[in-house]
C-alpha cells in the first residue's frame, strides 16, 4: 500500500509580507499578522510537511522572533529543524540567524544544513535535509532549498549548487526537493533546469509547466521560480499554487506516494 504525504513549500520572506524588498515598518504586531496569515494558510491546507525557505530564527528587524517556532506551536507541528545560511555574531552572541526551515507531523530521524559560498549581491543562502520516520516502517527525505537568484562573480554558480545538492543527497531517496530555487523558464533557467533534473534524477508534476503556476511576485505572478521536486520512486498526485497572499511568494503544494 502506497504511503500518501501531503508537502507544501513557501518562501515567506522573513514574515515581511510586502511587496518591497524590504519594508518600510517591522514593527511586531505586523511581522505577527504576517506570520499568523502563514499559520492560516497552513491551518487551511492541513499539510504533513511543510518546507520554508527566509524564516528568521532571531533578527532584530522581525522583533527576535523565532518564526519557525512561532508557526508550528500554532498550526500543531512537533517536528521541526532550522538551518542557517545567513549568521552574524556579535563576538559570541547570533544576533542575526535566517535560512530554510522544515515542520513535520512525523519524527525527524537526521537532519543536515548545506550552505553554498557566497553569491553576491544577496544574502548567503543553502539548503536543509531531513529525513523522515513514517509509519509503518517508511522513511522520506525531504529537502528545503534556497538557491541566489545568480552571482555576479560566477555565471556558473547555480551548477555548482545543484552539483553541491547531487552530492548531499546521493544514495538518499526516496526524496522530495522542495523551495524557492530562483528558477524561471527562461533561455537560461531551463539550462538550469535540466541540470537540476539530469544531475538528481528528479521529476516533477506533468502539468507544473503550465502558466497557471507562476509563483512570483505574489500581487502579479508571472514567474515559476518556486519547485517541488521527487526523486523517480516517487508519484506525484496532484499539483497547486496557492492564490494565498502571505508573502512576496505563492506557496506551491503537492501529494506524494511511494
Amino acid at each position: 500500500m502506497n504511503r500518501k504525504v501531503k508537502i507544501v513549500s513557501l518562501n515567506i520572506q522573513h514574515g515581511w509580507n510586502s511587496d518591497n524588498p524590504v519594508p518600510l515598518s517591522f514593527r511586531r504586531r505586523e511581522i505577527v499578522a504576517n506570520l499568523d496569515k502563514i499559520v492560516e494558510l497552513l491551518n487551511k491546507h492541513q499539510p504533513d510537511v511543510v518546507l520554508l525557505q527566509e524564516v528568521d530564527r532571531i533578527s532584530p528587524l522581525t522583533s527576535r522572533i523565532d518564526q519557525l517556532r512561532y508557526i508550528a506551536s500554532r498550526v500543531g507541528y512537533l517536528h521541526l529543524v532550522h538551518g542557517a545560511s545567513s549568521e552574524w555574531r556579535i563576538r559570541e552572541r547570533v544576533v542575526y540567524s535566517a535560512g530554510c526551515g522544515i515542520m513535520s507531523r512525523f519524527p525527524i530521524l537526521t537532519s543536515e544544513h548545506v550552505k553554498f559560498d557566497q553569491s553576491l549581491p544577496t544574502l548567503r543562502k543553502g539548503f536543509l535535509i531531513a529525513t523522515l520516520d513514517l509509519p509503518p516502517g517508511k522513511q522520506l527525505t525531504v529537502v528545503s532549498a534556497h538557491l541566489p537568484p545568480f552571482d555576479m562573480l560566477n555565471m556558473y554558480s547555480k551548477e555548482v549548487q545543484i552539483q553541491k545538492m547531487a552530492k548531499a543527497l546521493m544514495g538518499k531517496g526516496p526524496f522530495v526537493i522542495g523551495g524557492d530555487l530562483n528558477m524561471s523558464l527562461s533561455f537560461v533557467g531551463k539550462r538550469n533546469f535540466r541540470s537540476l533534473t539530469q544531475q538528481l534524477k528528479v521529476k516533477t508534476h506533468r502539468s507544473v509547466l503550465e502558466p497557471r503556476f507562476a509563483t512570483y511576485p505574489a500581487w502579479n505572478p508571472r514567474r515559476k521560480i518556486d519547485w517541488i521536486f521527487a526523486s523517480p520512486e516517487i508519484a506525484m498526485t496532484d499539483y497547486a499554487v496557492f492564490p494565498d497572499r502571505v508573502s512576496d511568494h505563492l506557496a506551491v503544494g503537492t501529494t506524494v506516494a511511494f
